[in-house]
C-alpha cells in the first residue's frame, strides 16, 4: 500500500472549516476513486499543524490520481489558510484493530 500526506500549517481559527471541508468534500470524492483505500487528517490546535493522508492499493493506483490529489490538497490549503507541502510513502506495515 502507499500513502500520500499533505501537511498544512493552518491558521488555528480556520481548523474546525477545514475539518468540515474534509468530512463534507474530501472524504466522498477520494471514497469513490478506484484504489483509494482511506483518509486520515490529523490536527494539532495548539499549533495550526495540520496532516491530511490518503492510503491506496498501489502506487499505480495513487499516482493515476495525482492531478485530482494536487487539486484537492491545494482547495483544502485555502480553506485551512496555509500552504500545501505533499510527500509519498511506502505503507510498509499496517495494522488495524479490529
Amino acid at each position: 500500500m502507499y500513502a500520500r500526506s499533505t501537511s498544512v500549517p493552518a491558521v488555528r481559527e480556520r481548523i474546525d472549516a477545514g475539518v468540515r471541508y474534509v468530512d463534507v468534500e474530501v472524504t466522498p470524492l477520494l471514497s469513490a476513486r478506484e484504489g483509494c483505500v482511506g483518509l486520515s487528517m490529523l490536527v494539532d490546535r495548539r499549533t495550526g499543524g495540520c496532516i491530511l493522508t490518503s492510503a491506496w492499493r498501489s502506487v499505480e493506483a495513487l499516482q493515476a490520481w495525482d492531478g485530482d490529489l494536487r487539486g484537492v490538497a491545494g482547495r483544502v490549503a485555502e480553506v485551512l489558510g496555509g500552504s500545501p507541502e505533499d510527500e509519498d510513502w511506502e505503507i510498509a506495515v499496517l495494522h488495524r484493530a479490529h
